[in-house]
């Protein structure tokens, strides 16, 4: 698991694409009190991605989730329960089917793809964000896996805690990568398009 403090993050996979955040929920909190679970969704369709994240403030609770509800079934299928950047969980079962036709499955440790990534390049692009230099970073977004990411972030996320001014000097001096965690963010449905953003803080009219 990445290091630094709470709140703690796990990944969960193999979801099926009937499940809701009320019932997972419900499930995580065998464990101990959730933070925070959010179910990643295509935001062209609205489609589940296949997983999702889970927070909790206690390091040792999210041991336990890991521990205890990986395998666990949820509408005939076995959730895998992991921290990003373990490596050690099973691979995709290849006989696997999508349920429905329209479903494209991204589970945790599977590359996300270059539909995914070039969907979030195109939301900051219309928020004039990036320029040509970020097609390279597509490319390189659609070759990583949710896992792998978010591994990145938690790291990003240590030198933060332990070196703030490095952690600033490192995004300062190099902005392509700040716009890459941030394309990274928006592809993984960690927050939302900046067009969002924007009419969100905008005052309402009198």
């Amino acid at each position: 698991m990445g290091g630094g403090g709470p709140p703690y993050s796990v990944f969960f996979g193999n979801v099926p694409y009937d499940a809701t955040e009320e019932r997972l929920r419900d499930m995580f909190s065998e464990v101990g009190p959730v933070h925070d679970l959010r179910l990643v969704t295509d935001r062209e369709t609205g489609k589940l991605k296949g997983f999702g994240f889970c927070e909790f403030m206690d390091l040792a609770v999210a041991e336990s989730a890991k521990r205890n509800l990986n395998g666990r079934e949820y509408n005939g299928r076995q959730l895998r329960v992991d921290f990003a950047g373990d490596g050690d969980a099973a691979a995709e079962k290849k006989s696997e089917k999508p349920q429905g036709a329209a479903a494209t499955p991204l589970h945790y440790d599977t590359p996300m793809g270059s539909a995914t990534a070039s969907s979030a390049q195109q939301q900051m692009h219309a928020a004039g964000l990036g320029g040509g230099g970020m097609d390279a970073v597509t490319a390189r977004l659609a070759e990583m896996s949710p896992a792998q990411l978010f591994s990145v972030m938690n790291q990003l996320k240590t030198l933060t805690q332990q070196n703030q001014s490095q952690a600033r000097q490192l995004l300062v001096s190099n902005p392509q990568l700040t716009l890459a965690l941030f394309q990274a963010q928006l592809a993984l449905g960690m927050t939302k398009p900046p067009a969002a953003m924007a009419a969100a803080a905008a005052p309402a009219p009198p």
